[in-house]
């Protein structure tokens, strides 16, 4: 694993990246008016936590200052999450993500489109002037886990992108979770466990290339055929619903 502390990074594409590796931790950072991202990770390993985990701690990230208050733009995150199952972020503070479509988190870091079900557990964050919290690219894409209430003021709730087979009577549509318009997100409240499911080998063989439906008392919610390795599809719904 590799620790970066205290850095500053103003007016760049992206303030700070890291691409790939295990454990690689952001510890200190000031990240301002930067156009993509203020803190990326690609692909990285390692577990949830501040000991073991990649991510992002003690930081400040600011959408637009008084230094360019034209930096902040519809794709602008604060920290963008990465496209691996495991990251933490953890006593950020995030400051003046109003503008339409900047985003204080974002998901699944260069992401084919219709990859996802990551997970990230979220602690001790702040919201300074940023109602935008989450934007979401399409179903099934990132979990948040929000591990002390700090996200969506309920701790150990799940942030997901609203789908039909959501519980109604557990997980409801917020705006702070839905910049993205088209593809809005839910709070999830409750004794809910989020997965990532993988089909592969479907029979008969005609399935190849077909979109996969899931359905449960709730609704239904349809899942893209990707090829991956061989072949399977993906999802990030969660264990109230059963494959067929």
């Amino acid at each position: 694993g590799a620790k970066w502390e205290s850095f500053t990074a103003w007016h760049c594409e992206r303030g700070a990246e890291a691409v790939s590796g295990t454990k690689l931790q952001f510890h200190n950072f000031v990240m301002l008016d930067n156009q993509q991202a203020g803190m990326e990770m690609v692909s990285v390993k390692g577990g949830f936590g501040q000991d073991d985990s990649p991510g992002i701690f003690n930081s400040l990230v600011v959408c637009h200052s008084a230094l360019n208050s034209s930096a902040c733009t519809s794709g602008t995150s604060g920290i963008v999450a990465p496209k691996t199952q495991i990251f933490s972020i953890s006593n950020v503070t995030f400051v003046n993500f109003d503008e339409g479509g900047s985003a204080a988190l974002s998901g699944c870091s260069q992401c084919r489109n219709y990859q996802g079900g990551y997970r990230a557990q979220v602690k001790g964050l702040a919201f300074e002037n940023s109602p935008n919290k989450i934007r979401f690219q399409w179903e099934h894409e990132t979990i948040w886990i929000d591990a002390d209430g700090s996200l969506t003021g309920e701790p150990e709730a799940n942030v997901v992108p609203t789908m039909g087979i959501l519980p109604t009577d557990s997980c409801t549509q917020e705006a702070a979770f839905s910049v993205t318009k088209n593809v809005p997100g839910s709070v999830c409240r409750g004794a809910m466990k989020f997965l990532r499911v993988a089909v592969t080998n479907p029979s008969p063989s005609s399935l190849l290339g077909k979109d996969l439906v899931v359905s449960n008392d709730f609704g239904a919610t349809h899942i893209p055929y990707l090829m991956l390795h061989w072949w399977c599809w993906l999802d990030g719904a969660c264990l109230h619903w059963c494959h067929l």
